[in-house]
């Protein structure tokens, strides 16, 4: 299947970091998600209730960042992509998580990408 439901650069600001210094300040960080449904676009005949809600995807994000207790951006991602897998009837995901904390770099991202067990 070759249909994504795609949410680029959701902006959050999440406390995250090894240091105390760097946790002491909330930080900018950018959700790009991509994921697929175990149905054909075509099947959900217009009807919201046979597809994944967006916005409260998006709000999902936020909340996983939010509650964190993580200080790698590697745990984040896979605690966002868990929180999603869990919430959410999606059969295939994608999740970049982006942190911009070298000053000499654009930014600093991680990746995965999950499929649900059949």
């Amino acid at each position: 299947m070759r249909e994504w439901i795609e949410i680029n650069g959701l902006e959050l600001m999440g406390r995250i970091g090894v240091s105390e210094e760097e946790r002491r300040d909330l930080q900018r960080l950018v959700v790009s998600v991509r994921f697929q449904l175990g149905s054909t676009f075509r099947d959900l005949n217009n009807q919201l209730e046979k597809t994944i809600d967006y916005s409260r995807v998006a709000a999902e994000i936020g909340k996983a960042v939010a509650s964190t207790r993580a200080h790698l951006i590697e745990t984040l991602v896979s605690e966002i992509g868990d929180a999603l897998m869990t919430q959410f009837p999606i059969e295939r995901i994608q999740v970049e998580l982006r942190k911009f904390i070298l000053s000499n770099a654009s930014y600093v991202s991680v990746r995965l990408e999950r499929e649900r067990k059949k």
